[in-house]
């Protein structure tokens, strides 16, 4: 999953600044998170 999200476009195009990539790898982080107790 986290994989995919790297490779999309969407992440790819909102990596514009640090403080936006810090955002997307919490909500990476989290959606692991969450990803992983569903299982």
């Amino acid at each position: 999953f986290r994989q995919a999200l790297i490779d999309s476009p969407y992440f790819i195009n909102i990596k514009l600044d640090t403080l936006e990539k810090q955002e997307v790898v919490s909500f990476i982080i989290t959606a692991d998170l969450v990803g992983e107790e569903g299982e």
